[in-house]
């Protein structure tokens, strides 16, 4: 499941890697048991007017998702920096917390990687 498979409050987001260039982003909206029925529409109405083609959420996504494959197909450095904020970073309990604008996630992200890939 780890990393294709995102957990949000409304919806369930699968990476599906299709080749070196191209991967397909599917988008699963979810309802909630045991509440009103009004509180799922919202939910339903809320994730369209985001999601949906007239929405902010996707095109949003989308774009970002092109901008950062561009950006891979760069010669100019091997690596990409994920260090803003790194140094207010602190860890509690084991787990690092950033500010809100900081690239605490990212790091996360590719830590939790490096771990899945280094387990036999």
């Amino acid at each position: 499941m780890f990393p294709n498979l995102y957990l949000f409050d409304t919806h369930i987001r699968v990476i599906v890697p299709k080749a070196v260039d191209r991967t397909e982003v599917q988008l699963y909206v979810y309802a909630l048991e045991d509440v009103p029925e009004a509180i799922n529409r919202s939910r339903y109405r809320g994730h369209e007017r985001f999601y949906g083609p007239a929405g902010f959420g996707a095109p949003d996504d989308i774009e970002v998702f092109t901008e950062i494959q561009t950006g891979l197909q760069a010669t100019g450095d091997p690596w990409n920096l994920l260090n803003r904020g790194q140094h207010r970073e602190r860890v509690v309990d084991g787990e690092a917390i950033g500010h809100t604008t900081d690239e605490a996630p990212q790091r996360s992200l590719y830590r939790a990687w490096r771990q899945a890939m280094a387990e036999p």
